[in-house]
This record gives C-alpha cells, sequence and structure tokens, in this order.
C-alpha cells in the first residue's frame, strides 16, 4: 500500500506511508491515532473482508469516526471503493476531515431545540404548555393504541385569585404570582 496526505495536519501523527499489510498495520496504528471512546467500534468495522462486503453490497464503505492529532480531536469521514485500474482492481481508502460539517450539524440541532423548546415551554414559568400537552398526548396515545401503556400521571392546576391580583396589583404582579 502507499498513502498520500493531502495536508501536513495528519504528517503529526507519524504513520507509515507504505508497507505491506495496511490494514494491519492500520489496526495496529488505532490506539495511538483513534479517539479513544471510538477505538472499539473502530476495530469491530475496519477489517478487510468486512469493507469489502460492504463495497460489494451498496458499492461504497462509509465509516464516520473521530482521530486525535495534536492537542484536538478531529471528525472523519472514511470512504472506501475499488476502483478498476489496468492491471487489475484497487481498493481506494480515502479520509477526509467533516469536522467543520459536524460543527454546523451540532450547532443546526442546538438551534433547533432551542426553538422546540421556546415552542413547548411557557417563557414566564418555564412549565411545558398546551402543545407540549398536545405532543405528549399524541405520543402517549400512539401507546395505548399500540396495546401498551406507560405509566404516567396528569395533574391540573388553577389559580385562585389571578384576575384580580392582576387587576388590583397589575400584570407584572399578577406574573409574580404565577411564579410563586
Amino acid at each position: 500500500y502507499a498513502c498520500f496526505n493531502s495536508t501536513k495536519a495528519y504528517d503529526a501523527l507519524e504513520i507509515a506511508i507504505t508497507g505491506d499489510d495496511f490494514f494491519k498495520d492500520s489496526r495496529r496504528n488505532a490506539k495511538d491515532v483513534i479517539y479513544k471512546e471510538d477505538i472499539k467500534d473502530f476495530l469491530k468495522v475496519f477489517k478487510k473482508e468486512f469493507i469489502l462486503e460492504k463495497i460489494d453490497e451498496s458499492g461504497m464503505f462509509i465509516y464516520k469516526y473521530r482521530i486525535n492529532i495534536g492537542d484536538g480531536v478531529v471528525h472523519v469521514c472514511l470512504k472506501a471503493a475499488i476502483i478498476n485500474e489496468n492491471d487489475g482492481p484497487k481498493l481506494l481508502i480515502g479520509i477526509i476531515d467533516i469536522e467543520n460539517q459536524v460543527e454546523q450539524e451540532m450547532e443546526y440541532m442546538s438551534t433547533l431545540m432551542a426553538a422546540e423548546d421556546k415552542a413547548t415551554k411557557d417563557q414566564l414559568t418555564g412549565v411545558k404548555n398546551k402543545r407540549a400537552y398536545a405532543d405528549e398526548e399524541e405520543y402517549l396515545n400512539s401507546f395505548i393504541s399500540a396495546g401498551s401503556t406507560p405509566a404516567f400521571a396528569l395533574v391540573v392546576c388553577d389559580l385562585n385569585g389571578l384576575k384580580q391580583v392582576n387587576d388590583t396589583l397589575g400584570h407584572k404582579a399578577g406574573d409574580e404570582y404565577i411564579k410563586e
């Protein structure tokens, strides 16, 4: 095998760029290169037979994981495919830095979760609102329809005297009354 790096950052990994057994060498280097929480899963899938089987099934093998570069961790995507050369088929494996893509996805999810939280919680009290109630009711009804009922409880509250507080002391005092 022969490796080619398009960026100097990967040179810091100090991995051999040529050798006789790419999979054996890569699996041996994994403990030094792969992020510790990803090593176990990486070693499960990073086997020549498994990768070739997946390529045969779908035309390409794709696997996302993290690697250690310097003092940081970088998300990468390994892609493998068979290409036909004049002297026969060759396994081509590429590792793509997807850190920016992962950061954008995380930012999007954070924004989405904040919007959902805002849509389902009362801004004054932080208590779930009518929309959250309707979502939960739909969720529970799907369980009930399927013949499985999870344990749940329903609490309904009413504040006596809120109108009087609002009318005599103002809405700010009414808000405090609700929060209390």
